[in-house]
């Protein structure tokens, strides 16, 4: 699976749009948000990019642009349910790691040689 292999509604960016959601999710617990708030704003985030992307013509099949989607809704619901009864302090270092896990897959994302993204 390349990355950027947009003729299949699921690539290599999938687990990026998956643990975003994620990341949202944990912010939103981390600064108390209610879920229907912290949803609302993670899914209108969600159109955006998927927006954003679609304007600087990054070039994403409607498929593509819904399961990316779908994934943040997804990584969203998940880490809310996991965590929704957890510590702060908790909630803080599981942010951490999951902000590293997207930055790391995104740098190793951009070192792919060209015919693999």
């Amino acid at each position: 699976m390349s990355f950027t292999n947009h003729n299949s509604p699921i690539d290599g960016w999938s687990i990026i749009h998956f643990l975003s959601g994620a990341i949202l999710a944990m912010s939103g617990l981390v600064i108390v948000l209610d879920f229907k708030i912290a949803f609302g704003i993670s899914l209108i985030l969600f159109i955006i990019w998927e927006f954003i992307e679609s304007f600087f013509h990054i070039g994403e099949p409607l498929p593509n642009a819904i399961t990316d989607i779908i994934l943040g809704v997804v990584g969203f619901l998940i880490f809310w349910r996991m965590f929704s009864s957890n510590t702060m302090e908790s909630q803080s270092y599981i942010i951490f790691g999951i902000v590293f896990i997207q930055f790391t897959l995104f740098i190793l994302a951009k070192k792919l040689p060209p015919h693999l993204r």
